[in-house]
């Protein structure tokens, strides 16, 4: 077990000048008090883990990290709950991917608990700094970096920096986006316990919205009832452009995708498969039966870990005899191609991430924009 010196900051952010930064705190320009910090060494392993006061490092011009780039991050968020307390969003989903980071850069992996127990760490010290409110979050942002003063090419470094920081970011993001997405993606089964606030914020987005209430099944949040997520999407319905159901539900909300159909609301059944890629037969199949119960897009996101997965996937999107826009997206070790390759083959509705994407290739939305300009 990794220990962590706890050593405060001895001049924290003042209380009045926190509250008065967290009013508006953009994203990434404003961070906490505290950063983790922890050296690995090929002599010591892991070692000196502290939490400590945030500040600049000192390398020397010759350090590894700014010649040869052997680095990385990851990035998740910490939420503020109606009671007070603070959850993070899939730690160990993160730390499960941030040691496949290091191994692909022939980096030391960090034990998961380690990774999960730093996170927790900061995030229970700079506990103020997390933002109440809907949309907002704490960005919390661990990295790894070559600390190994030296050049040359034929070995990895020897010496590397773990480190965490966190910054306050809230829904001005999204709204404040020079260049908005064409559609926003509302999780309504993600904000369910911020209905309210979020209903008061509809206005003033920038871009017309999606509305979904996933079914737990397929990767729905809060373990939603069916009944629970039909009210959701009526209740919504007025402000989408287009209303997602999973179409397993499709007959259960026969009577929303009704009304959605009068009040000129684009319909989207979807199926996820988060095991691997059906075969192309099965996927048209699905097809007809979403265009049965009236959708306008046919929408499917499966795993994409083998090229045989990707390969199917391809393939479905590419047959001339679905008679239904689709769109297609893989997750996993090729989701991120996946996206790029089905976008360049018809597929509609190419989903990303405003921020650090928590789903396994999904890509962030300027890099999505900058490949499909290409």
């Amino acid at each position: 077990m990794i220990d962590f010196d706890v050593r405060p900051a001895s001049h924290p952010m003042p209380a009045a000048e926190r509250e008065a930064v967290l009013a508006a705190p953009g994203f990434g320009q404003v961070f906490t008090d505290h950063m983790i910090t922890l050296r690995w060494s090929e002599d010591r392993g892991w070692h000196d883990g502290r939490l400590e006061a945030y500040g600049p490092f000192t390398f020397d011009p010759a350090t590894m990290v700014f010649h040869y780039a052997q680095e990385f991050f990851e990035g998740l968020k910490a939420y503020r709950q109606d009671t007070g307390s603070i959850t993070l969003f899939r730690p160990d989903a993160n730390a499960a991917r941030f040691n496949r980071s290091a191994r692909r850069m022939a980096m030391p992996e960090l034990p998961e608990e380690t990774f999960v127990r730093a996170l927790e760490l900061l995030v229970a010290q700079d506990r103020e700094w997390v933002p109440a409110g809907l949309g907002n979050s704490l960005y919390v942002r661990p990295f790894m970096i070559a600390t190994q003063r030296g050049l040359g090419v034929n070995h990895p470094a020897s010496e590397y920096l773990f480190c965490v920081i966190a910054s306050p970011a809230d829904l001005r993001f999204a709204i404040a986006m020079r260049q908005p997405p064409d559609l926003f993606e509302l999780r309504l089964d993600h904000l369910y316990r911020a209905l309210d606030q979020l209903e008061r914020k509809m206005s003033i987005l920038s871009a017309p919205v999606i509305i979904t209430a996933r079914d737990p099944r397929e990767g729905g949040a809060n373990n939603l009832s069916l009944q629970k997520r039909l009210n959701l999407l009526l209740r919504f319905l007025p402000y989408a452009k287009y209303v997602d159901v999973e179409l397993r539900s499709a007959r259960a909300f026969k009577s929303l995708l009704a009304r959605a159909r009068k009040q000129n609301v684009r319909r989207i059944l979807s199926f996820h498969n988060f095991k691997s890629t059906p075969s192309p037969r099965s996927l048209r199949a699905k097809a007809f039966l979403a265009k049965a119960h009236g959708a306008d897009i046919f929408k499917v996101a499966t795993r994409t870990d083998t090229r045989g997965d990707l390969a199917r996937l391809v393939d479905f999107v590419m047959d001339k005899d679905v008679d239904l826009s689709v769109s297609a997206m893989g997750i996993g070790k090729l989701g991120a191609i996946s996206r790029l390759l089905l976008a360049r083959g018809g597929a509609v509705l190419n989903y990303a991430s405003l921020q650090r994407s928590q789903i396994e290739g999904q890509l962030p939305i300027e890099l999505l924009r900058s490949a499909l300009r290409r």
